[in-house]
């Protein structure tokens, strides 16, 4: 009777240990899989970060070139009424020279 009792003891021994061990390796890697979807986590707020920074930058270098832009035409604007002039007063004193 003690033999027949030995094997299932150990198979009910097996029953427990088994599910509880598949538990166990189970949690661990759920543990890490969550210690790596934390890593990401922060690491993607890092690089939104970065990137909002980089954009208002690149915002801030467009803002400046379009200002450079308007003041290069009002620039080139000025500078051809002024050569109109300049020709102008030359022709102006080439007639006063002749008269």
């Amino acid at each position: 009777m003690v033999i027949q009792k030995g094997p299932s003891v150990l198979l009910a021994a097996l029953m427990l240990c088994v599910p509880l061990a598949l538990r166990y390796f189970t949690s661990r890697h759920m543990a890490r899989l969550r210690q790596r979807a934390i890593r990401q986590d922060e690491e993607l707020q890092r690089l939104r970060l970065e990137y909002s920074t980089v954009r208002s930058q690149l915002m801030d270098v467009h803002h400046v070139q379009r200002q450079f832009e308007v003041r290069k035409s009002c620039l080139m604007t000025d500078i051809h009424a002024e050569r109109l002039r300049l020709d102008e007063l030359r022709r102006g004193a080439g007639a006063r020279l002749a008269a």
